[in-house]
């Protein structure tokens, strides 16, 4: 019987997405003395060297969301701005909404609540991105309230044997000092959207660190928190309250080390291969493989959930 990894390594890879949250472009990392925006950079270079063909930005891209840091991540994102870039807005990023901002297409207001679903059909992957900080929110907020009906929709309409990944801001689970897990999502997300329409995967960050991978008995769905694209790192607080695997190659002798790094998502007629990489950092080079899992494929009819 053939293991996960054999399993992704002798299989055609459909659709590559490279991903990570919390870069805050222009702002300054002063554990590393450098910006933000070379730790990016860093990043996005090592994903186009990976073969990505496309950029998922999981939040707080830039640190004020003004019009020069927005023109900034732009010219980091190079050749893959703005046709093979997928963005969800982060608590930072819409402050400066000018149509001139020209990530202005990605998100107009800070309230908009935006929810976009993205079909590969030959990949056989939908992936739904949204505004989640809603969640901390009054959820009878009639925008709100409308934003959740699509999410619902965009997941219970998925075709079968497609692959559902979600991608938000704020993790429904995280260990990490800062920003933490947020309870609200956790008890309508998780067991509405997540758990009801097994989602095979959900993005997150707004934690600054890991990555950090969360799942029920190693099944589905599959939480992960990507918040190390440049910003400085935060502490890790090891939090076991919700009795969900906590999946951490790096941590030694209970003193955790967060690496800043990024993620890149493979699909095929498998199931979905997820990587994390370091990034240039101040406890060790870029380019290490710091943790790999594989999820395999399901024939699932969600519209009968």
């Amino acid at each position: 019987m053939r293991s996960a990894s054999e399993i992704s390594a002798t299989t055609t890879t459909l659709r590559t997405i490279g991903f990570f949250g919390d870069t805050h472009v222009d702002s300054v990392n002063f554990a590393l003395n450098a910006t933000h925006s070379a730790i990016t950079a860093d990043g996005v270079s090592r994903m186009a060297a990976e073969g990505c063909q496309d950029i998922l930005l999981l939040g707080d891209t830039m640190n004020h969301g003004y019009w020069k840091e927005a023109t900034d991540a732009a010219a980091i994102m190079g050749a893959f701005y703005p046709h093979h870039v997928l963005a969800t807005s982060g608590n930072h990023d819409p402050e400066d909404t000018r149509l001139t901002n020209p990530w202005h297409p990605f998100w107009s207001t800070f309230h908009t609540y935006q929810t976009q679903m993205w079909d590969d059909k030959i990949a056989r992957l939908r992936l739904i991105s949204w505004w989640s900080v809603w969640n901390n929110m009054d959820v009878t907020d009639s925008t709100a309230v409308a934003q959740r009906a699509l999410l619902d929709y965009f997941c219970k309409t998925t075709p079968e044997n497609w692959e559902l990944v979600i991608a938000q801001h704020y993790p429904a689970y995280s260990q990490i000092y800062r920003g933490g897990a947020q309870p609200v999502q956790q008890d309508w997300f998780v067991p509405q959207i997540a758990e009801r329409y097994k989602v095979d995967l959900v993005l997150g960050a707004h934690s600054h660190g890991g990555p950090e991978v969360y799942c029920v008995a190693l099944g589905k769905p599959i939480f992960v928190v990507s918040g190390g694209g440049g910003m400085e790192l935060s502490t890790v607080v090891p939090n076991f309250q919700y009795n969900f695997f906590y999946l951490n190659l790096w941590r030694d002798a209970g003193a955790p080390t967060m690496r800043h790094h990024y993620g890149v998502l493979r699909v095929s007629d498998a199931g979905l291969d997820v990587a994390f990489t370091s990034i240039a950092a101040a406890d060790g080079p870029g380019g290490e493989l710091l943790y790999q899992f594989f999820s395999p494929r399901q024939t699932i009819n969600r519209r009968v959930l």
